[in-house]
């Protein structure tokens, strides 16, 4: 784990989370387990009193009123012209770099409509992360009308130039914590956050998806720039479950970090607000 976490084993796995030794260290609505030294939810309210200032960068989600910024931005990318969401905490101080959290909507979603039904600028406000909310438009994507492309090769993939300019756009406006720049996604979102997770080297730490799996099978994974922690949320009653569930035994096999649920009763509808936590704390312990 990277400096100031613990490790503990949860359902089989070790993993990553905000180690602690007095509630003071732990973000609002978390408390300090003696027993694993990591800060855990509060199965009732606490008042943090620590004047921590970005509570969550300890790998521990919450949320807060979203009075921070909220900006519509264009950028050119591969000669197009491609639209994204930033969301910056009212908190944000130049002299203190911010975790990056980029997320990816399902097929004929929006930027605008994902970032408002996950509640996203709130959990960017109360985590203390900048977030892009990227937006992708339906077209044909080796012979499917697809808004995210996971499938072709780096060189040819206009959406991976697309996240690596808006990453790289972001850096040129705001202090980013180059350490922790993550993928959040759903359905086709997900398919492109576990790409891009495998094939950048540098820019992901962490990736959370959900309503999916590994968009080519396990090639991906057998050539994956290095062993990228995943967040894996599938419903039971999903068409994926069995593509995600050989998902999760491969990346197990090539040593990621892995945290897999599955949702009982769920079909592959929208983003399941109820893990939306787990995600984020996951993802942001790395």
């Amino acid at each position: 784990c990277r400096p100031g976490y613990a490790c503990v084993v949860t359902q089989g796995r070790g993993a990553c989370g905000p180690a602690c030794s007095s509630v003071a260290e732990c973000a609002q609505g978390y408390v300090c387990d003696s027993s694993t030294g990591q800060c855990t939810q509060s199965s009732t309210p606490t008042n943090n009193t620590s004047g921590n200032n970005n509570p969550g960068t300890n790998g521990s989600a919450s949320q807060a009123t979203a009075n921070g910024t909220l900006t519509n931005e264009q950028i050119t990318s591969g000669g197009l012209s491609r639209n994204y969401l930033v969301y910056v905490p009212s908190n944000y101080n130049p002299a203190t770099p911010m975790p990056l959290v980029l997320a990816y909507h399902g097929n004929g979603d929006s930027a605008q409509n994902f970032y408002n039904a996950l509640q996203l600028g709130s959990w960017a406000q109360g985590s203390g992360f900048i977030l892009a909310t990227l937006d992708g438009p339906i077209r044909n994507i080796q012979g499917y009308q697809l808004a995210w492309d996971a499938y072709s090769a780096p060189a040819q993939n206009a959406d991976l130039t697309f996240s690596r300019d808006v990453i790289n756009a972001l850096k040129s406006q705001y202090a980013i914590d180059n350490s922790r720049i993550y993928a959040l996604g759903h359905s086709q979102g997900g398919f492109f956050s576990f790409y891009l997770g495998m094939v950048e080297a540098n820019p992901i730490s962490a990736i959370a998806m959900q309503a999916s799996a590994a968009p080519q099978g396990g090639a991906l994974i057998q050539s994956a720039a290095r062993r990228t922690p995943v967040y894996l949320a599938i419903g039971t009653q999903d068409s994926l479950l069995n593509a995600a569930r050989s998902t999760r035994d491969q990346l197990n096999q090539a040593g990621h970090d892995v945290l897999f649920e599955e949702m009982p009763g769920v079909g592959h509808g929208g983003w399941q607000s109820s893990k939306t936590n787990t995600a984020l704390s996951f993802i942001l312990g790395y």
